[in-house]
């Protein structure tokens, strides 16, 4: 097979930077036709390489020819080996059933590279990891990754870290079960959450996206059956890995397992989790009036009691946290299981890649939203020293009593609800901290 010319390759180019809304119309015809959409990429194709157009190497912006003869492979008997008489047809080719081709004025299959050897679960695991020819080792999930999900969770991660330094040294009394605790910093929780969503973003920044060129069942039948001097082995790798920039997958049935794909959901899905026990938080330190929430001049706060401002940006990234994990978990558990060599199940759940993460982002930055418009209410967070003087026993000697008395003034029992002894319990019953 003779290597495209630089004007062809050009050309093919120029079919993505140029693809329009009359474009995508044409393929869904194609798509009524053959009932199957990689299939209608592939006609649609080949019906724009027939097309005569300008290339930007002809001189004096004439016209080039039509890349269709520098794509059709030279005759067999011009490549080494054996198998030099008739062009032999897929393995996928071979098993189809006949179908009327003159509607789409297409000739038959397996004529040229375009489809020869490529079946129809090759192409979409790569264009969702990349997307050429723009960038050829950046694409949709590298390029989505590092430019769109990433920094979302990047600038999460310094907004918390920031408002953690701000306020590291504003005391604030800890609460454990809803209860008043040990006095503890407004500084080190929110620097609890930072630090947590930092792990999190590391696992799914080091997950390796993973591709395949290995034929209809990962077996390089119909590639080994088409060119037997090939080391096939190799030129996977070598697409895969070299022009592709993905990690190269070797053992894949029909489809590339998306195990890369669940990792990814997984990590996502426990940073959005970690951002939700935010969410709550401050949901919470708001309602404790740890936290005052500053509106910006014409906004309404409740529609029918002006005196308070809800917290509706947390509670609308905790809303958009729930939509997203809950694609993202039935899409990580659903793609790892493909029934036998391939099932088409993972092709319709892997139209909602996008909602899981869109829902992500919108999440990250309502939560952005929420902490911008939050001042510590340094007036309530005053903690008094009398928690300092409560026994904390260690079991040293010298530790207090269990029954010594803890001065908490502040914190009296609730008058209405009776206490240990009031409802008959023993006074040894153990605490839990």
């Amino acid at each position: 097979m003779p290597k495209l010319s630089a004007s062809a390759i050009a050309a093919l180019h120029e079919i993505e930077a140029n693809f329009s809304e009359a474009d995508s119309r044409r393929v869904k015809e194609i798509e009524r036709v053959t009932n199957h959409d990689v299939k209608a990429v592939e006609y649609f194709v080949k019906e724009k390489v027939r097309q005569p157009r300008a290339g930007p190497g002809t001189a004096g912006g004439g016209r080039m020819p039509p890349i269709s003869p520098v794509i059709a492979s030279s005759p067999r008997s011009s490549r080494p080996g054996p198998r030099s008489s008739p062009p032999t047809r897929s393995l996928c080719t071979l098993g189809a059933r006949r179908r009327t081709w003159g509607t789409l004025r297409t000739p038959r299959p397996s004529r040229t590279p375009s489809e020869r050897n490529c079946p129809c679960a090759d192409p979409p695991p790569r264009s969702r990891a990349i997307t050429p020819p723009r960038s050829a080792r950046a694409g949709f999930a590298l390029r989505r990754r590092h430019n769109v999900l990433l920094p979302s969770m990047d600038s999460v991660i310094d907004a918390v870290r920031a408002m953690a330094l701000d306020t590291a040294s504003v005391p604030m009394l800890a609460r454990t079960h809803g209860q008043p605790a040990t006095p503890t910093t407004v500084g080190k929780e929110l620097a609890n959450f930072s630090y947590r969503m930092e792990l999190h973003k590391a696992e799914v920044l080091m997950t390796e996206v993973r591709g395949k060129f290995n034929g209809a069942t990962g077996s390089y039948n119909a590639l080994m059956v088409a060119y037997p001097e090939v080391d096939w082995v190799e030129q996977s790798v070598k697409l895969v890995e070299q022009e592709l920039g993905l990690e190269h997958n070797p053992m894949t049935t029909q489809i590339e397992p998306h195990d890369w794909l669940s990792q990814l959901f997984h990590g996502t899905q426990r940073f959005n989790s970690v951002l939700l026990d935010l969410d709550r938080d401050m949901w919470g330190y708001i309602s404790l009036g740890y936290f005052t929430q500053v509106a910006k001049e014409g906004e309404i706060g409740s529609s029918t009691m002006p005196h308070k401002v809800n917290p509706i940006a947390f509670e609308n990234s905790e809303g958009n946290i729930g939509l997203a994990n809950s694609v993202m978990s039935h899409l990580a558990e659903k793609l790892l299981v493909s029934r036998y060599q391939r099932d088409l199940s993972d092709s319709t759940v892997l139209r909602a890649i996008g909602v899981g993460f869109a829902h992500s982002i919108i999440a990250h930055k309502q939560t952005l939203v929420g902490l911008g418009r939050v001042t510590p209410n340094l007036e309530r967070l005053d903690v008094s020293p009398t928690p300092l003087a409560c026994p904390q026993p260690t079991g040293h000697p010298r530790s207090p009593p269990l029954t010594a008395p803890c001065p908490l003034a502040r914190f009296p029992p609730t008058p209405h609800r009776p206490t240990w002894r009031a409802t008959g319990r023993s006074s040894r019953s153990p605490s839990r901290r």
